[in-house]
């Protein structure tokens, strides 16, 4: 069986969840790239928002597929 690429694991967690940050990324899929694969999946078509989120005094992104 062939193993998904990275790209597709960041496609299909955004087709199922909507959303995807750093950290789920790093924590799900050990994948530490995001915003490159977020690029890659905009310039293939794909709508997605970025929204700066702020929780306890510390900043993150959060992808938003729209």
């Amino acid at each position: 069986m062939k193993q998904k690429t990275q790209l597709e694991l960041i496609r299909e967690h955004l087709e199922a969840h909507k959303s995807i940050t750093s950290w789920e990324a790093i924590q799900t899929y050990h994948i530490t790239r995001l915003a490159h694969y977020i690029l890659c999946l905009r310039k293939d078509g794909l709508t997605i928002q970025s929204e700066q989120v702020k929780s306890n005094g510390k900043w993150w992104v959060k992808y938003n597929l729209c």
